[in-house]
């Protein structure tokens, strides 16, 4: 299935080939993406045991998808054996929102870590 899913994403050739080009020339804050966009796309052809990933993971304000914002991105770069730990990225965002109790449970990310360490997106761009 992610074979399939995989393969329908970068049959598309120019599309795919044009974006993913825009993105290499942009700077980005996390390591992992900036390696991963250093790179050229993974050719369909080639079997997934060879192929390179970064999983990206979002932690949010809250459960509500129409009301809360993204809190945290974190990207970590994995293969087919493997996940490759010392590449793990995290990058937390501030708003001026609260961090409703029942997200904080899951993800573990206090309004004084935010506050502290919370990097505020209308300030910079991502790109």
């Amino acid at each position: 299935m992610l074979a399939k899913a995989l393969q329908k994403l970068f049959s598309k050739g120019d599309n795919i080939e044009a974006l993913h080009q825009s993105m290499q020339a942009k700077r980005w804050s996390s390591h992992a993406l900036e390696h991963y966009f250093a790179h050229p796309l993974p050719n369909a052809e080639r079997p997934l045991s060879e192929q390179q990933f970064v999983a990206l993971d979002f932690e949010t304000t809250g459960l509500n998808p129409d009301t809360d914002r993204i809190l945290s991105i974190g990207t970590v770069e994995l293969n087919y054996e493997e996940i490759d730990l010392t590449s793990v990225s995290e990058v937390i965002l501030r708003y001026d929102v609260i961090v409703r109790p029942e997200s904080a449970i899951i993800h573990e990310i206090m309004p004084i870590q935010v506050q502290k360490q919370g990097w505020s997106p209308s300030q910079h761009s991502i790109y």
